[in-house]
């Protein structure tokens, strides 16, 4: 429809790699986050990090 009139660029083709990147780097990151702050919180003592809070 709109080659006839030249008006190629009025076509919209959805970002759909841009999206997956979009989407997995919103998973990715946070997920990321939660497992580095994990295994450094497992590395100490419980009774250690609650002697930090109180102190």
């Amino acid at each position: 429809m709109l080659y006839g009139i030249g008006a190629v660029y009025m076509q919209f083709r959805f970002p759909v790699e841009f999206a997956l990147g979009y989407a997995a780097v919103l998973i990715l990151v946070p997920l990321l986050i939660t497992v580095v702050f994990m295994k450094s919180f497992a590395r100490e003592a419980l009774v250690e990090r609650l002697r930090e809070v109180y102190l």
